[in-house]
Protein backbone atom coordinates (compact mmCIF):
# COMPACT_ATOMS: atom_id res chain seq x y z
CA UNK A 1 0.00 0.00 0.00
CA UNK A 2 3.02 2.34 0.27
CA UNK A 3 2.73 3.30 -3.40
CA UNK A 4 -0.75 4.78 -2.72
CA UNK A 5 0.62 7.23 -0.14
CA UNK A 6 -0.79 9.64 0.94
CA UNK A 7 -4.10 7.99 0.09
CA UNK A 8 -5.77 5.26 2.14
CA UNK A 9 -6.43 1.66 1.03
CA UNK A 10 -5.97 0.21 -2.47
CA UNK A 11 -7.67 -1.47 -5.44
CA UNK A 12 -11.15 -3.02 -4.87
CA UNK A 13 -12.03 -0.32 -2.28
CA UNK A 14 -14.51 2.19 -3.73
CA UNK A 15 -14.42 4.14 -0.49
CA UNK A 16 -11.01 5.87 -0.44
CA UNK A 17 -8.70 7.64 -2.84
CA UNK A 18 -6.18 4.79 -2.68
CA UNK A 19 -8.73 2.62 -4.48
CA UNK A 20 -10.14 5.10 -6.99
CA UNK A 21 -7.61 7.89 -7.67
CA UNK A 22 -5.28 7.54 -10.68
CA UNK A 23 -3.07 9.97 -12.58
CA UNK A 24 -4.25 11.03 -16.02
CA UNK A 25 -2.03 12.61 -18.68
CA UNK A 26 -3.65 14.18 -21.73
CA UNK A 27 -1.69 15.12 -24.84
CA UNK A 28 -3.16 16.44 -28.09
CA UNK A 29 -0.76 18.99 -29.61
CA UNK A 30 -2.97 19.69 -32.63
CA UNK A 31 -6.15 20.17 -30.60
CA UNK A 32 -5.16 21.61 -27.22
CA UNK A 33 -2.98 24.66 -26.63
CA UNK A 34 -2.26 23.84 -22.96
CA UNK A 35 1.26 22.58 -22.23
CA UNK A 36 2.47 21.26 -18.87
CA UNK A 37 -0.58 22.50 -16.97
CA UNK A 38 -2.50 20.82 -14.16
CA UNK A 39 -6.28 20.55 -13.86
CA UNK A 40 -8.01 19.99 -10.54
CA UNK A 41 -11.48 19.25 -11.92
CA UNK A 42 -13.01 16.02 -10.63
CA UNK A 43 -13.09 13.47 -13.45
CA UNK A 44 -13.86 9.77 -13.71
CA UNK A 45 -13.07 7.11 -16.31
CA UNK A 46 -16.74 7.27 -17.37
CA UNK A 47 -16.08 10.86 -18.46
CA UNK A 48 -13.43 9.90 -21.02
CA UNK A 49 -15.77 8.82 -23.82
CA UNK A 50 -18.03 11.90 -23.55
CA UNK A 51 -14.88 14.05 -23.57
CA UNK A 52 -13.54 12.41 -26.73
CA UNK A 53 -16.91 12.84 -28.42
CA UNK A 54 -16.91 16.50 -27.41
CA UNK A 55 -13.34 17.15 -28.58
CA UNK A 56 -13.98 15.47 -31.93
CA UNK A 57 -17.36 17.09 -32.41
CA UNK A 58 -19.28 13.85 -32.78
CA UNK A 59 -22.47 12.56 -31.21
CA UNK A 60 -22.92 9.13 -29.67
CA UNK A 61 -25.43 6.77 -31.24
CA UNK A 62 -28.77 6.18 -29.53
CA UNK A 63 -29.46 2.99 -31.49
CA UNK A 64 -26.97 0.46 -32.87
CA UNK A 65 -28.26 -2.32 -35.16
CA UNK A 66 -31.74 -1.83 -33.78
CA UNK A 67 -30.64 -2.02 -30.14
CA UNK A 68 -31.21 1.09 -28.02
CA UNK A 69 -28.01 2.04 -26.21
CA UNK A 70 -27.74 2.79 -22.50
CA UNK A 71 -27.00 6.52 -22.11
CA UNK A 72 -23.42 7.40 -21.22
CA UNK A 73 -23.01 8.07 -17.50
CA UNK A 74 -20.06 10.48 -17.75
CA UNK A 75 -19.68 14.20 -18.33
CA UNK A 76 -17.29 15.83 -20.80
CA UNK A 77 -14.32 17.63 -19.25
CA UNK A 78 -13.23 19.12 -22.59
CA UNK A 79 -14.00 22.65 -21.39
CA UNK A 80 -11.53 22.29 -18.52
CA UNK A 81 -8.85 21.01 -20.88
CA UNK A 82 -9.20 24.16 -22.95
CA UNK A 83 -9.48 26.61 -20.06
CA UNK A 84 -8.62 25.88 -16.39
CA UNK A 85 -11.25 28.36 -15.29
CA UNK A 86 -14.13 26.58 -17.02
CA UNK A 87 -16.39 24.16 -15.18
CA UNK A 88 -17.17 20.72 -16.55
CA UNK A 89 -20.62 20.74 -15.00
CA UNK A 90 -19.90 17.50 -13.14
CA UNK A 91 -21.52 17.46 -9.69
CA UNK A 92 -21.63 13.82 -8.63
CA UNK A 93 -19.73 10.55 -8.99
CA UNK A 94 -21.08 7.23 -7.68
CA UNK A 95 -18.94 4.26 -6.54
CA UNK A 96 -19.78 0.69 -5.52
CA UNK A 97 -17.65 -2.46 -5.41
CA UNK A 98 -18.05 -5.71 -3.46
CA UNK A 99 -20.18 -4.02 -0.81
CA UNK A 100 -17.86 -1.04 -0.37
CA UNK A 101 -19.51 2.25 -1.33
CA UNK A 102 -18.67 5.88 -1.94
CA UNK A 103 -20.02 9.05 -3.47
CA UNK A 104 -18.43 12.37 -4.43
CA UNK A 105 -20.63 15.46 -4.66
CA UNK A 106 -19.39 19.03 -5.14
CA UNK A 107 -16.19 18.58 -3.19
CA UNK A 108 -17.56 16.28 -0.48
CA UNK A 109 -17.13 12.53 -0.21
CA UNK A 110 -19.17 10.03 1.83
CA UNK A 111 -18.11 6.41 2.06
CA UNK A 112 -18.25 3.14 3.94
CA UNK A 113 -15.93 0.13 3.97
CA UNK A 114 -17.73 -3.22 3.98
CA UNK A 115 -15.49 -6.26 4.36
CA UNK A 116 -16.50 -9.50 2.59
CA UNK A 117 -18.24 -12.01 4.78
CA UNK A 118 -18.85 -15.75 4.85
CA UNK A 119 -21.71 -15.60 7.36
CA UNK A 120 -25.11 -17.00 6.46
CA UNK A 121 -26.86 -16.20 4.24
CA UNK A 122 -23.73 -16.38 2.19
CA UNK A 123 -22.71 -13.17 0.50
CA UNK A 124 -25.23 -10.92 2.23
CA UNK A 125 -24.53 -9.31 5.55
CA UNK A 126 -25.87 -6.31 7.48
CA UNK A 127 -25.17 -3.49 5.03
CA UNK A 128 -27.35 -1.22 7.15
CA UNK A 129 -24.94 -1.57 10.06
CA UNK A 130 -21.95 -0.16 8.15
CA UNK A 131 -20.57 3.10 9.51
CA UNK A 132 -20.32 5.88 6.94
CA UNK A 133 -17.55 8.48 6.92
CA UNK A 134 -17.68 12.04 5.62
CA UNK A 135 -14.79 14.05 4.19
CA UNK A 136 -14.51 17.52 2.67
CA UNK A 137 -12.27 16.09 0.01
CA UNK A 138 -11.58 19.40 -1.73
CA UNK A 139 -9.59 20.40 1.36
CA UNK A 140 -8.71 16.90 2.63
CA UNK A 141 -7.64 14.68 -0.28
CA UNK A 142 -6.00 12.16 2.08
CA UNK A 143 -9.30 11.65 3.93
CA UNK A 144 -7.74 12.25 7.35
CA UNK A 145 -10.52 14.18 9.08
CA UNK A 146 -13.82 12.31 9.35
CA UNK A 147 -16.63 14.88 9.73
CA UNK A 148 -19.49 12.37 10.02
CA UNK A 149 -20.21 13.14 13.70
CA UNK A 150 -19.87 16.90 13.21
CA UNK A 151 -22.10 17.15 10.14
CA UNK A 152 -24.74 14.40 10.37
CA UNK A 153 -27.20 16.24 8.08
CA UNK A 154 -24.58 16.59 5.37
CA UNK A 155 -23.74 12.90 5.66
CA UNK A 156 -27.42 11.95 5.53
CA UNK A 157 -27.91 13.94 2.34
CA UNK A 158 -24.96 12.23 0.66
CA UNK A 159 -26.14 8.79 1.74
CA UNK A 160 -29.53 9.53 0.18
CA UNK A 161 -27.80 10.71 -2.97
CA UNK A 162 -25.81 7.46 -3.07
CA UNK A 163 -29.05 5.48 -2.86
CA UNK A 164 -30.64 7.51 -5.68
CA UNK A 165 -27.65 6.82 -7.90
CA UNK A 166 -27.57 3.15 -6.93
CA UNK A 167 -31.18 2.79 -8.07
CA UNK A 168 -30.49 4.63 -11.32
CA UNK A 169 -27.32 2.67 -12.11
CA UNK A 170 -28.62 -0.76 -11.10
CA UNK A 171 -26.20 -1.25 -8.18
CA UNK A 172 -28.74 -3.23 -6.16
CA UNK A 173 -28.74 -5.89 -4.86
CA UNK A 174 -25.48 -5.36 -3.01
CA UNK A 175 -23.07 -8.28 -2.87
CA UNK A 176 -20.23 -8.77 -0.41
CA UNK A 177 -18.90 -12.16 -1.44
CA UNK A 178 -15.14 -12.56 -1.11
CA UNK A 179 -12.88 -13.13 -4.11
CA UNK A 180 -12.68 -16.81 -3.20
CA UNK A 181 -16.48 -17.12 -3.07
CA UNK A 182 -16.95 -15.31 -6.35
CA UNK A 183 -14.55 -17.73 -8.03
CA UNK A 184 -16.07 -20.78 -6.37
CA UNK A 185 -19.55 -19.67 -7.48
CA UNK A 186 -18.35 -19.17 -11.04
CA UNK A 187 -18.87 -15.42 -11.10
CA UNK A 188 -15.68 -14.95 -13.11
CA UNK A 189 -16.17 -16.43 -16.57
CA UNK A 190 -13.64 -16.25 -19.36
CA UNK A 191 -13.68 -17.16 -23.02
CA UNK A 192 -13.25 -20.89 -23.39
CA UNK A 193 -13.03 -21.47 -19.63
CA UNK A 194 -15.64 -24.20 -19.59
CA UNK A 195 -16.41 -24.70 -23.27
CA UNK A 196 -14.80 -27.31 -25.48
CA UNK A 197 -13.92 -24.81 -28.21
CA UNK A 198 -13.12 -21.13 -28.50
CA UNK A 199 -12.90 -19.10 -31.73
CA UNK A 200 -11.17 -15.76 -32.29
CA UNK A 201 -11.33 -13.46 -35.31
CA UNK A 202 -8.82 -10.98 -36.67
CA UNK A 203 -9.72 -7.32 -36.22
CA UNK A 204 -12.03 -7.87 -33.27
CA UNK A 205 -11.20 -6.37 -29.85
CA UNK A 206 -8.78 -8.36 -27.73
CA UNK A 207 -10.32 -10.57 -25.03
CA UNK A 208 -9.10 -10.21 -21.47
CA UNK A 209 -9.38 -13.57 -19.73
CA UNK A 210 -10.38 -13.63 -16.09
CA UNK A 211 -8.80 -15.67 -13.31
CA UNK A 212 -10.45 -18.80 -14.71
CA UNK A 213 -8.24 -18.49 -17.76
CA UNK A 214 -8.44 -20.10 -21.18
CA UNK A 215 -6.18 -23.16 -21.42
CA UNK A 216 -6.77 -24.28 -17.82
CA UNK A 217 -4.15 -27.03 -17.98
CA UNK A 218 -5.92 -28.85 -20.80
CA UNK A 219 -4.60 -30.56 -23.90
CA UNK A 220 -5.57 -28.51 -26.93
CA UNK A 221 -5.29 -28.08 -30.68
CA UNK A 222 -4.89 -24.52 -31.93
CA UNK A 223 -5.56 -23.95 -35.63
CA UNK A 224 -5.41 -20.78 -37.72
CA UNK A 225 -7.13 -20.72 -41.12
CA UNK A 226 -5.59 -18.13 -43.43
CA UNK A 227 -4.64 -17.20 -46.94
CA UNK A 228 -1.00 -16.56 -47.79
CA UNK A 229 -1.05 -14.19 -50.75
CA UNK A 230 2.54 -12.98 -50.50
CA UNK A 231 5.52 -15.33 -50.08
CA UNK A 232 6.82 -12.85 -47.48
CA UNK A 233 3.59 -12.82 -45.45
CA UNK A 234 4.34 -12.35 -41.77
CA UNK A 235 2.89 -11.43 -38.42
CA UNK A 236 1.08 -12.71 -35.34
CA UNK A 237 -1.78 -15.15 -35.88
CA UNK A 238 -2.64 -15.77 -32.23
CA UNK A 239 -1.33 -14.24 -29.02
CA UNK A 240 -2.11 -14.82 -25.37
CA UNK A 241 -0.25 -13.10 -22.55
CA UNK A 242 2.97 -11.07 -22.56
CA UNK A 243 6.72 -11.33 -21.94
CA UNK A 244 6.04 -12.45 -18.37
CA UNK A 245 4.09 -15.48 -19.58
CA UNK A 246 1.95 -16.61 -22.50
CA UNK A 247 2.12 -18.23 -25.91
CA UNK A 248 2.07 -16.99 -29.48
CA UNK A 249 1.78 -18.40 -33.01
CA UNK A 250 3.28 -16.26 -35.77
CA UNK A 251 4.91 -16.28 -39.20
CA UNK A 252 8.33 -14.71 -39.76
CA UNK A 253 11.03 -15.29 -42.38
CA UNK A 254 8.50 -17.44 -44.29
CA UNK A 255 8.39 -19.97 -41.43
CA UNK A 256 5.83 -20.77 -38.76
CA UNK A 257 6.89 -20.15 -35.16
CA UNK A 258 5.32 -21.09 -31.84
CA UNK A 259 6.63 -19.75 -28.54
CA UNK A 260 5.42 -20.71 -25.07
CA UNK A 261 6.77 -18.27 -22.51
CA UNK A 262 6.91 -19.40 -18.88
CA UNK A 263 7.95 -16.62 -16.50
CA UNK A 264 10.18 -15.14 -19.19
CA UNK A 265 11.75 -18.42 -20.36
CA UNK A 266 10.89 -18.94 -24.03
CA UNK A 267 10.28 -22.43 -25.41
CA UNK A 268 10.39 -22.08 -29.21
CA UNK A 269 9.46 -24.30 -32.14
CA UNK A 270 10.14 -23.27 -35.74
CA UNK A 271 8.80 -25.11 -38.78
CA UNK A 272 11.28 -27.11 -40.82
CA UNK A 273 9.57 -26.02 -44.04
CA UNK A 274 8.30 -22.59 -45.14
CA UNK A 275 4.68 -21.47 -45.23
CA UNK A 276 3.98 -21.32 -48.97
CA UNK A 277 1.31 -19.20 -50.71
CA UNK A 278 -2.23 -20.51 -50.82
CA UNK A 279 -5.02 -21.20 -48.37
CA UNK A 280 -3.44 -22.78 -45.30
CA UNK A 281 -4.38 -24.28 -41.97
CA UNK A 282 -1.51 -23.89 -39.51
CA UNK A 283 -1.25 -24.45 -35.80
CA UNK A 284 -0.04 -26.43 -32.82
CA UNK A 285 -1.22 -29.39 -30.81
CA UNK A 286 -0.40 -29.71 -27.12
CA UNK A 287 -0.74 -33.13 -25.45
CA UNK A 288 -0.55 -32.85 -21.70
CA UNK A 289 1.41 -35.66 -20.02
CA UNK A 290 2.33 -34.19 -16.67
CA UNK A 291 0.85 -32.01 -13.96
CA UNK A 292 1.25 -31.16 -10.31
CA UNK A 293 -1.99 -32.20 -8.62
CA UNK A 294 -4.31 -29.31 -7.89
CA UNK A 295 -2.29 -26.68 -9.77
CA UNK A 296 -1.99 -25.11 -13.21
CA UNK A 297 1.62 -26.30 -13.53
CA UNK A 298 1.37 -28.65 -16.53
CA UNK A 299 3.75 -29.94 -19.19
CA UNK A 300 3.46 -31.94 -22.38
CA UNK A 301 4.48 -32.43 -25.99
CA UNK A 302 3.90 -29.84 -28.69
CA UNK A 303 3.64 -30.53 -32.43
CA UNK A 304 3.67 -27.77 -35.05
CA UNK A 305 1.49 -28.20 -38.17
CA UNK A 306 1.21 -26.73 -41.64
CA UNK A 307 -1.98 -28.17 -43.09
CA UNK A 308 -1.84 -31.86 -42.08
CA UNK A 309 1.92 -32.16 -41.92
CA UNK A 310 3.93 -32.08 -38.70
CA UNK A 311 6.73 -29.59 -39.36
CA UNK A 312 8.23 -29.35 -35.89
CA UNK A 313 7.94 -30.73 -32.37
CA UNK A 314 9.20 -30.22 -28.83
CA UNK A 315 8.78 -32.31 -25.71
CA UNK A 316 8.41 -31.39 -22.04
CA UNK A 317 6.96 -27.96 -22.79
CA UNK A 318 5.69 -26.22 -19.67
CA UNK A 319 2.35 -24.47 -20.08
CA UNK A 320 2.43 -22.95 -16.60
CA UNK A 321 0.80 -19.54 -16.32
CA UNK A 322 -1.60 -19.81 -19.25
CA UNK A 323 -4.63 -19.85 -16.98
CA UNK A 324 -4.54 -16.49 -15.31
CA UNK A 325 -5.50 -12.95 -16.32
CA UNK A 326 -4.14 -12.44 -19.83
CA UNK A 327 -5.01 -10.68 -23.06
CA UNK A 328 -5.94 -12.87 -26.04
CA UNK A 329 -5.97 -11.56 -29.62
CA UNK A 330 -5.97 -12.83 -33.21
CA UNK A 331 -4.19 -11.27 -36.16
CA UNK A 332 -1.88 -9.16 -33.98
CA UNK A 333 -0.25 -8.98 -30.59
CA UNK A 334 -1.58 -6.59 -27.95
CA UNK A 335 0.41 -4.60 -25.39
CA UNK A 336 3.70 -6.44 -24.81
CA UNK A 337 4.94 -9.15 -27.14
CA UNK A 338 5.09 -12.73 -25.84
CA UNK A 339 8.47 -13.31 -27.48
CA UNK A 340 11.58 -11.15 -27.81
CA UNK A 341 11.76 -12.19 -31.47
CA UNK A 342 9.18 -9.66 -32.63
CA UNK A 343 7.85 -6.25 -31.62
CA UNK A 344 4.18 -5.85 -30.78
CA UNK A 345 1.68 -5.45 -32.37
CA UNK A 346 3.24 -7.18 -35.43
CA UNK A 347 -0.07 -7.62 -37.31
CA UNK A 348 -0.48 -10.34 -39.91
CA UNK A 349 0.16 -8.93 -43.40
CA UNK A 350 0.50 -10.46 -46.84
CA UNK A 351 -2.72 -12.42 -46.57
CA UNK A 352 -6.03 -12.72 -44.74
CA UNK A 353 -6.55 -14.47 -41.40
CA UNK A 354 -10.01 -16.02 -41.37
CA UNK A 355 -10.16 -17.39 -37.82
CA UNK A 356 -8.24 -19.03 -35.02
CA UNK A 357 -9.92 -21.90 -33.18
CA UNK A 358 -8.82 -23.72 -30.04
CA UNK A 359 -10.34 -27.14 -29.35
CA UNK A 360 -9.82 -28.66 -25.92
CA UNK A 361 -9.52 -32.39 -25.36
CA UNK A 362 -9.91 -32.47 -21.57
CA UNK A 363 -12.55 -31.27 -19.15
CA UNK A 364 -11.71 -27.98 -17.48
CA UNK A 365 -10.72 -28.52 -13.87
CA UNK A 366 -11.56 -26.11 -11.05
CA UNK A 367 -8.89 -25.14 -8.52
CA UNK A 368 -10.59 -22.32 -6.57
CA UNK A 369 -7.73 -21.89 -4.10
CA UNK A 370 -5.23 -21.41 -6.94
CA UNK A 371 -7.55 -18.97 -8.70
CA UNK A 372 -8.20 -16.95 -5.55
CA UNK A 373 -4.48 -16.78 -4.79
CA UNK A 374 -3.88 -15.50 -8.29
CA UNK A 375 -6.60 -12.87 -7.86
CA UNK A 376 -5.17 -11.64 -4.57
CA UNK A 377 -1.67 -11.30 -6.06
CA UNK A 378 -3.20 -8.71 -8.39
CA UNK A 379 -5.27 -6.96 -5.69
Amino acid sequence: MAFNTPYKLFKRYASHEGGIADPCIVSWPDGLSARGQVRDNYAHVSDVTPTLYDLLGITGLDVVKGIRQIPLEGVSFAAALRDPGDSTGKDTQFYSMMGTRGIWHRGWFANTVHPPTTSAPRGWSHFGDDRWELFHIDADRSQLRDLADELPDKLGALKSLWHENAMRQHAYPLNDMSVFELIADGAFVAAGASEGRAVFYSGTPATHTSVRGLIRGRSFALRAVLSVDDPDAEGVLFSQGSRSGGHVLYIADRHLHYVCNTSGAEQTITSRTPVTPGRRSVGVKFARNGAIEGTFDVSGDVALYIDDDIVGSLGAVRMTGLDLMQTVSAGRSVAYSVSANYTSPYPYTGGVLEEVAIAFEDEAQRYPHVESDAAFTRD
